[in-house]
This record gives structure tokens, C-alpha cells and sequence, in this order.
């Protein structure tokens, strides 16, 4: 009898590495449509206690997020989406609990999306690479770069100039977000093509560039920010001094 596939299930549940080290859950859906990735494997990182909503706005969202600037106020995520729909569904009992194997075979042939929501450095970068061994590929990104061990799986996350140069004094590739108008970095780099910059040519999926030092890859990526009028113009706030 052939075996049924796995489409969806919780892949920890257990302390997180980021703030106080509250409890949290990861959960691995493998029937996304979205628009931007194609059909990728995503993993949602949420707080097994508490809303996103609520989360994301206490201390309690340092186990999601870390110290990323962009928690509550310009993060591009609909928190109140499908962050949230996927924690009622958790709470329901809705996704089965699966072992490190199943995880692997879950992975196994699959463009993986680390972090769709919440930071992958969460997670023991350990964890991520015995997840991973058999997926096609992955993506990944942090905020974390100062702190964490995933260069090899993740793109730094960086919102200036500053940011990009430091990241990359640390050996990471940088997928780092600009302003309009902002001075690009000096560096091996490219424009994003899933970007509206690019005219969303490709898809995550078809690009699987964001991988961070795999392959030997060492071009960062840019992009415009992008997300709803009132998150840009928060991003623009934070980040103006020294972009």
C-alpha cells in the first residue's frame, strides 16, 4: 500500500533560541499558492500561548521575531492572516505532530521556505540541516546575522547601507531592502526578479537564489520595500538615519 504523503504538520514545538526562550511551534504546510514564492513548502514559526496578533506586539514576540526592527510596526507579513488562521487551526488540533524522519521525507523533493513567518534562527541551525537533507533547495532570511550560525542556509536580512557592509564584513550574503531613491550598496549584487522592479519575471520557486553561501553563491540581492503604503512609510522611518 503506498504510503500517503505529507502535506501539513507540526515540525517542534519547544523553547525557542531567540528572547526569553518562550515556547514555540513550527509548522510545515506544503500546499501554498502564494503569488510571489510559487509552490513552496512554507514554515510558519509562532508562539504556542499566544496569538500573532498579541505576539507580535509583547515581549513574547522576541521568540518569533529576535530584535528584528520591523516587529508590529513595517514588517511586510499580514500577521492577521495567514499567521493567524494556522495558529487557530494549531489550536484546533489540526496539524498531526511529526518525528525527525517524517520531517525529512516532508522535505524530501521540496523547495522549503524557512521562516514564511517568524525568524529561522528560532531554530538550531543543526535542526534546519537534518530537515533539509533531502529538500531540493531552500530559502531563507535573518535578522539575526550578528548572532547566528545559518549563513550557509539564510540571507542576512539588512535594511541600510550600514547594515549591508557590517553583514558582509561577517561573511554573509545580504538580501537587503532600500528605500526609493536610496543609494544601492557597492557590491556583487542584483536586483531581485520576483520583484516589481524586475516585473515579477520569476518566481521564488524558479529562483531559489536567496539560499545564503550554498553553492558556493556569493551576489546579494536587492529590493524596494514593499508591502502596504502605511508599513512602507513606517520602514522609511526606521531606517532613513544612516540608509
Amino acid at each position: 500500500m503506498k504510503k500517503k504523503k505529507i502535506m501539513k504538520g507540526i515540525l517542534y514545538e519547544g523553547p525557542s533560541l531567540l528572547g526569553n526562550g518562550e515556547e514555540i511551534v513550527v509548522i510545515g504546510i506544503n500546499t501554498s499558492q502564494n503569488i510571489k514564492t510559487g509552490g513552496m513548502l512554507q514554515t510558519y514559526i509562532l508562539n504556542m500561548h499566544e496569538t500573532p496578533l498579541n505576539s507580535m506586539k509583547g515581549e513574547e514576540g522576541q521568540a518569533i521575531c529576535g530584535n528584528c526592527k520591523h516587529r508590529g510596526t513595517s514588517c511586510y507579513v499580514r500577521v492577521e492572516q495567514a499567521p493567524t488562521g494556522i495558529y487557530k487551526a494549531y489550536k484546533r488540533g489540526s496539524y498531526p505532530k511529526l518525528t525527525e524522519q517524517e520531517t525529512i521525507e516532508f522535505f524530501s523533493g521540496q523547495h522549503v521556505r524557512m521562516g514564511t513567518y517568524g525568524d529561522p534562527a528560532a531554530i538550531n541551525g543543526y535542526q534546519w540541516r537534518i530537515w533539509l537533507q533531502k529538500a531540493k533547495g531552500n530559502t531563507g532570511y535573518t535578522h539575526q546575522w550578528r548572532t547566528t550560525d545559518i549563513k550557509d542556509l539564510c540571507m542576512a536580512s539588512t535594511d541600510t547601507n550600514e547594515e549591508y557592509y557590517e553583514a558582509k564584513s561577517l561573511g554573509w550574503r545580504c538580501f537587503n531592502v532600500m528605500n526609493k531613491n536610496q543609494q544601492q550598496p557597492v557590491g556583487k549584487s542584483f536586483i531581485c526578479p520576483a520583484s516589481e522592479a524586475m516585473g515579477k519575471k520569476v518566481q521564488c520557486h524558479d529562483c531559489m537564489a536567496c539560499n545564503g553561501t550554498q553553492n558556493g553563491a556569493t551576489a546579494d540581492i536587492m529590493i524596494e520595500v514593499h508591502g502596504v503604503s502605511h508599513k512602507v512609510n513606517k520602514f522609511k522611518e526606521l531606517t532613513m538615519i544612516g540608509a
